[in-house]
């Protein structure tokens, strides 16, 4: 079992080298709460997709809202008034667990889906970020 625990910039090095290792992601915990600073700057982002770039997210069943690409999903719906339940808002916990029926959302390394989730379809809207228009299931 691994535990990282540190400043932020150490985690994606830190995981790149534990799965260079083969180290499986059920053995690594880490201590990090909260969305990243700046999500442009994680792995994996897409080159040239600007932190304000603008999406539509529509929510099945109670209407629409704007989000930004910087901003984690969550944040925008509980601006439209929307409220998920949440606890480490971290991608760990899984409480916010929520349906993408439509669209892509880029998801930083750390965050705890499970097999199934990931092949039926769920996000953690605590560290989703929209890359294009959405459909979600809340």
């Amino acid at each position: 079992m691994f535990y990282l625990c540190g400043p932020e910039a150490m985690y994606a090095h830190c995981l790149n080298e534990l799965e260079n290792l083969g180290v499986p992601r059920r053995r690594i915990r880490t201590e990090v709460f909260g969305p990243p600073k700046d999500v442009t700057a994680q792995p994996g982002w897409p080159a040239g997709l600007k932190a304000d770039a603008r999406f539509a997210v529509a929510v099945k069943g109670r209407g629409a809202l704007q989000a930004r690409a910087g901003e984690t999903l969550m944040a925008a719906l509980e601006r439209a008034g929307i409220v998920l339940p949440a606890l480490c808002r971290s991608g760990e916990c899984s409480l916010c667990r929520t349906r993408l029926l439509a669209g892509r959302v880029f998801q930083p390394s750390g965050v705890k889906l499970r097999k199934s989730d990931r092949q039926l379809g769920y996000i953690h809207p605590c560290l989703a970020y929209p890359l294009e228009d959405l459909e979600i299931q809340c």
